[in-house]
């Protein structure tokens, strides 16, 4: 039986990965017992898909209180990343109770994102391949019950969305729960164009109330 398809599929497949060009340096490396420090000073490669990662560097620790991730940043030509995630060790048992910490920001490239996505690339027609989606997005609390304090997530000249709320149950995938408060806010746009009607491709502002009442759709 092969370990992996004959044929990959178009995009990035994670069934079929393939790096190349990989440059790898870590400063330091800590390892006592269950205590692990890991200072990644770069990382770099070329994967099949295309995509470049240029350069990556951050933290990572483990020892008995949890894991985490501190001043994560990976970059390619378009595109970055930066984290910062602190994780109790009962993430391992998926424990309910464990504390969460999370931070994410990051400018994902319609370049990047198509390489990774070729199906997608009839929607991004007329956007330059520069241009990214923006996000910030931030949450606390525990594993079962978590705070999301704020996801902020646009792309200039087409929408900006920004929400809150909380979300209990997400190791248990049958049992995930919660609410979000959200709006988003659209604008005329090429991406639009390609994937509406005419009529719905101008400005319009969409808020999702808090509750099962169907959401109005109001143009400003």
């Amino acid at each position: 039986m092969p370990c992996r398809p004959e044929s990959p599929k178009k995009g990035l497949d994670f069934g079929y990965l393939s790096l190349d060009n990989i440059e790898i340096a870590i400063d330091s490396l800590y390892n006592r017992g269950s205590e692990i420090c890991v200072p990644i000073k770069q990382l770099a490669f070329t994967e099949r898909s295309g995509i470049a990662v240029t350069r990556t560097q951050g933290t990572f620790t483990m020892d008995s209180t949890g894991i985490s991730l501190q001043k994560f940043q990976m970059n390619t030509a378009l595109s970055e990343i930066s984290a910062q995630i602190k994780v109790g060790n009962g993430i391992f048992t998926q424990n309910s109770q464990t504390p969460v910490e999370a931070r994410l920001q990051a400018k994902l490239a319609i370049g990047d994102i198509i390489r990774v996505l070729p199906e997608y690339d009839n929607y991004t027609r007329g956007l330059l391949l520069s241009t990214g989606f923006l996000s910030n997005i931030s949450m606390n609390g525990k594993l079962g019950d978590l705070n999301l304090e704020k996801a902020d997530i646009s792309l200039p000249g087409t929408f900006v969305c920004q929400a809150t709320g909380n979300v209990q149950n997400l190791h248990e995938a049958d049992r995930i729960n919660g609410s979000l408060q959200w709006e988003l806010r659209l604008k005329n746009s090429p991406v639009f164009a390609n994937v509406m009607p005419d009529s719905l491709s101008k400005k319009y502002i969409y808020r999702r109330p808090d509750s099962p009442v169907m959401p109005d759709f109001h143009r400003r």
